[in-house]
């Protein structure tokens, strides 16, 4: 009977989660109520009855253990009321209300995806109340708290208007816009666009997180890098394209416009990239030779601090399949005398 009524609550114990099985709770009574009611008699169920019936439903074992040792003095208080607030105080933490508003002004989007930053912000919104966090202001969150890019397209469409926009309808338009973004610019708006607001990650949080768009058939989209993405990279001298390390398993030394890419993440390779060769065993004279370095144009693929050659450099007699090398510049091997053959 009850759980015809009622739905069950298994956890987990947490703030957020009892609030929302509450809620339920008092939905369900006042449907219950509401379609058995006759227009001659109308159906109510008592607090005694609400309490029985909720109790039950505590089915997570924590919560359980506390029905079955309190089930008697829960009975005997006057209204519903007093046991939703009896459970709280015994559930609930006391600087909860502090905790959710702190988890709700604290949401951003970051370098996730829409879809994930809404679901985080509703949950955080959910456990405080209407007074605490109305409407406009969690209208207003969502989108001003979302990935610049994302911002700039909405506040550019000519007919929108953000006062006479539900929250819903902010939503919907914001995860459309969202997976045009990525699939327009690839996962990689500009450089100077990204470098005016996007979120700083916290202390300690990892150097790269990829976001993907679920409702994609193709390859992966990576999430664009942040400031201090993009620092961390640099300082440990990996690449802003493929977002590899020198630690990383098959690095191999390269600049932006050389980058091999990563298929698994869908980051194309550069420009610039040649496959390596292999050079075939055969006794040969090459003259060794070097290019300048590669200017860093603004906008590029190249990191501002890159000072690699592209350059390669054979030797005779190689006893065994070969790839050719780069070598960094001032390799006392890469100069502009030429080596004579024997």
């Amino acid at each position: 009977m009850a759980s015809k009524i009622t739905p069950v609550f298994t956890g987990p114990l947490n703030g957020t989660s009892l609030k929302l099985w509450l809620a339920q709770v008092e939905d369900n009574f006042a449907i219950y109520e509401a379609t058995n009611s006759k227009p001659d008699k109308a159906v109510t169920l008592e607090p005694k009855m609400k309490i029985r019936i909720a109790g039950t439903q505590l089915h997570e074992p924590t919560t359980a253990a506390w029905w079955a040792a309190s089930r008697a003095e829960c009975l005997k208080l006057e209204t519903y009321e007093l046991f939703v607030s009896k459970l709280e105080k015994r559930f609930i933490p006391k600087a909860q209300k502090m905790i959710s508003l702190r988890t709700f002004y604290l949401c951003s989007q970051g370098r996730s995806h829409f879809a994930d930053y809404a679901a985080a912000l509703a949950e955080a919104r959910n456990v405080v109340t209407e007074k605490e966090v109305d409407g406009k202001t969690y209208k207003y969150h969502l989108l001003f708290h979302s990935h610049p890019q994302l911002l700039l397209r909405i506040m550019a469409l000519p007919d929108f208007n953000l006062e006479s926009t539900s929250f819903d309808d902010l939503a919907s338009l914001m995860s459309m816009q969202w997976d045009s973004l990525l699939a327009d610019g690839s996962g990689r708006p500009s450089t100077r666009s990204e470098r005016s607001a996007v979120p700083t990650p916290a202390p300690g949080a990892p150097p790269y997180v990829p976001s993907f768009n679920p409702g994609s058939s193709s390859s992966p989209v990576p999430a664009p890098l942040t400031d201090a993405e993009r620092e961390f990279i640099s300082q440990n001298g990996g690449c802003w394209r493929c977002r590899k390390l020198p630690t990383d398993y098959g690095w191999t030394k390269h600049i932006g416009r050389t980058c091999p890419g990563d298929p698994s993440k869908g980051i194309s390779p550069g420009r610039d990239y040649v496959a390596p060769s292999i050079v075939k065993q055969e006794p040969r004279s090459v003259v060794a030779f070097a290019s300048s370095s590669p200017r860093f144009e603004l906008g590029g693929e190249d990191q501002p601090d890159s000072r690699m050659l592209a350059s390669a450099v054979f030797s005779m007699g190689i006893e065994d399949d070969y790839v050719h090398p780069t070598y960094r510049e001032g390799d006392p091997r890469d100069d502009d005398t030429d080596e004579e053959s024997d």
